[in-house]
């Protein structure tokens, strides 16, 4: 492989780098913005009850790692122009970026089965705390989760025994199977 062919690899890889790091900032920013997102990562977690870490630091993760390959995407296109023997540092640096980048698509694929599982778990616990009516947290938490998924209960109407709050009058579909 001569060098002209190595440089038009390496640019290549590149730009595959760059439109990686930029769907991956967008869907850090989507993890931010949309309601239902930030309802399980975080309010769900605020009041107390059901806390998937995991989508917190899957967020986190995101913007920090887009946000080091855009530099790195930078970085490496100076290094592509200015020497010859940046092209082997450029070409380690792409590579162990891409690395990381695999990692953590692979930990996302991975831990979305643990989200599902504490879900199965605490969500029923939840419907049971908010039928006793002793904690205003589970009840705001039962309602955000049932009025932005447009659920009731963790499996239907069933859940509330004759008893359905307000927040899921419409709807008969339980939150385990919307979430």
């Amino acid at each position: 492989m001569n060098t002209s062919m190595f440089k038009l690899a390496n640019r290549f890889a590149l730009i595959v780098l760059c439109v990686i790091s930029l769907i991956e900032l967008a869907i850090g920013m989507w993890t931010v913005l949309e309601s239902r997102y930030k309802i399980l990562a975080y309010n769900l977690a605020d009041v107390g009850y059901i806390d998937l870490w995991v989508l917190r630091y899957l967020s986190m993760c995101l913007f920090a790692s887009a946000i080091i390959t855009l530099v790195m995407c930078l970085i490496l296109t100076w290094g592509l122009y200015s020497t010859h023997v940046f092209i082997f540092i450029s070409s380690t640096m792409i590579a162990l970026v891409i690395l990381a980048e695999f990692t953590i698509a692979m930990m996302t694929f991975t831990n979305r089965f643990q989200t599902r599982i504490t879900l199965q778990e605490q969500l029923p616990k939840l419907v049971i705390t908010y039928r006793q009516g002793n904690d205003e947290r589970a009840s705001r938490a039962l309602d955000m989760l049932q009025s932005i998924f447009h659920c009731c209960g963790s499996d239907g109407r069933l859940s509330f025994q004759n008893n359905v709050p307000s927040s899921c009058n419409m709807y008969s579909v339980g939150c385990l199977i919307r979430t």
